[in-house]
């Protein structure tokens, strides 16, 4: 659930912080399951900590044994 005091990132902040263009955020969020919070009037949101979550599923970590 949604509580009011949660730091909630504009697509800007979320392209700026992913280093990607506008098309490709919305295709983030339509194919690859990246939440958005729709706060109407053509103002959608992405709330931190769905977006810390979404980037730690989509983080892989190398092991020190594996190669290359």
């Amino acid at each position: 659930m949604f509580e009011m005091n949660e730091l909630l990132l504009t697509f800007k902040d979320v392209e700026q912080m992913l280093g990607v263009s506008r098309n490709t955020l919305r295709r983030l969020i339509k194919e690859d399951g990246l939440p958005v919070v729709d706060l109407g009037s053509r103002n959608p949101r992405i709330r931190m900590q769905d977006f810390e979550q979404w980037l730690d599923s989509k983080t892989v970590i190398k092991q020190e044994n594996e190669q290359e």
